[in-house]
């Protein structure tokens, strides 16, 4: 099976966005069409264990129309998928792997990203995590 990871990385406690392009059987999705979507983020030395979870917006995160903004380099195609994960959410340094799942208007649901995120320590006044 293969896998489309997106992979990144951030500074602890820093704001940062998750972005992505949507389909639901070949066609890109719509608000119309998502009723829900949820993430879950594990610390990957504890898959055990979820170390964030939430229910995002769909009006916040779902684009009807491909976005095309300087944030987004794969292509020049775009996303319809923008997470703004904000501060505090990974405050701590560590690799985490965050995963989405989508609900649709009609009951069926898929699993998006993983997103393998390493978060790194801030040096800002000279010390560890200053």
């Amino acid at each position: 099976m293969s896998c489309n990871e997106i992979v990144g990385c951030v500074l602890e406690d820093s704001t940062f966005a998750v972005m992505a392009r949507l389909q639901v059987d070949g066609a890109n999705a719509t608000q119309a069409v998502v009723s829900a979507i949820t993430y879950k983020a594990w610390d990957t030395a504890d898959s055990a264990s979820v170390y964030a979870s939430g229910t995002l917006t769909v009006a916040d995160v779902v684009f009807d129309a491909l976005q095309t903004d300087g944030r987004w380099t794969a292509d020049a195609t775009g996303y319809n998928f923008r997470h703004d994960v904000g501060q505090g959410v990974f405050a701590a340094p560590g690799r985490y792997r965050l995963e989405y799942t989508a609900t649709l208007t009609g009951g069926n649901s898929f699993v998006f990203g993983p997103v393998l995120l390493q978060v790194a320590e801030t040096w800002t006044d000279g010390t560890v995590g200053g």
